[in-house]
């Protein structure tokens, strides 16, 4: 998935510009944190405190896992069969809902 975006921005001849998440504008592309999957959940751990707290295969074969931290900060970390992960998403006020409890 990562790759095919990847390809198509390139054919659409778009210019990669790697932003701070923080400071960019609509559009623009943002530098993805990724590498091999043993190392980045490492330093998750050591750097954020998150740890594994959910984890799912994807219909593209990829590995989705949530790591959270006690202090609700959260990433999604996305790791594909050739063992490249990277964190797609990240935020704040991660809170666990038991199954059937609603929000």
């Amino acid at each position: 998935m990562i790759r095919a975006f990847a390809l198509i921005m390139l054919l659409a001849g778009c210019a990669v510009t790697p932003a701070e998440p923080e400071t960019a504008q609509p559009g623009e592309i943002v530098e993805i944190l990724c590498g091999p999957r043993s190392m980045l959940l490492a330093s998750l751990e050591t750097g954020n405190g998150q740890t594994t707290a959910a984890i799912a295969l994807t219909e593209y074969g990829d590995v989705m896992e949530m790591v959270t931290a006690a202090d609700g900060s959260w990433s999604m970390v996305i790791s594909n069969p050739g063992g490249l992960s990277c964190v797609m998403l990240s935020g704040q006020g991660w809170q666990e809902v038991k199954k059937g409890q609603g929000v």
